[in-house]
């Protein structure tokens, strides 16, 4: 009832009316993924990053699944380019299953941006990839042994991430 109202809103145009719907429902239904993910854009639309890192930081000490909430706080936060926000939900997750290689190799893209954690870079990465012998951690390897400055680690392990998909070039 509630995402139909919001949607009337939305139809509307009325972003600040389907955004105050949206945040009444979810009291009353915080594991949602749809209302979640309407609220989010809504938040984004209405350049209301803030709001959504609030809301995100809330869900994480509130829900019954803290891992998937502080990747989903870590992921929106690297959309929006707060890398400290997104590396500090990131290292939570990883304490909270520190054997999820997903972590892993999104931390090694932000450590990847920093000049003096590239070589933490390839350690994140090299640890998903243990983790999940991916083409995708192979490639996110191979970019922080670029960084790194090691051209052989990088060129061998593209190789191997085009080995595994050969489609994916």
């Amino acid at each position: 009832m509630s995402q139909t109202a919001a949607n009337i809103h939305l139809q509307a145009i009325d972003h600040s009316g389907a955004t105050n719907t949206l945040e009444k429902t979810i009291q009353v239904a915080p594991e949602s993924e749809d209302i979640r993910r309407m609220l989010l854009s809504l938040y984004v639309k209405q350049k209301r990053e803030n709001s959504a890192i609030e809301f995100l930081l809330s869900r994480c000490n509130q829900s019954s699944n803290p891992y998937n909430a502080n990747m989903e706080l870590g992921v929106f936060n690297m959309k929006v380019r707060k890398l400290d926000v997104a590396e500090r939900a990131l290292r939570k997750a990883i304490s909270l299953s520190p054997n999820q290689s997903e972590a892993y190799s999104l931390l090694s893209q932000i450590q990847m941006t920093k000049p003096n954690e590239v070589q933490l870079a390839v350690e994140s990465a090299k640890r998903a990839l243990s983790l999940s012998p991916l083409a995708s951690n192979h490639y996110i390897l191979a970019t922080a042994m670029y960084h790194a400055k090691d051209m052989a680690g990088a060129k061998t392990e593209l190789i191997e991430a085009i080995r595994l998909e050969p489609s994916n070039t």
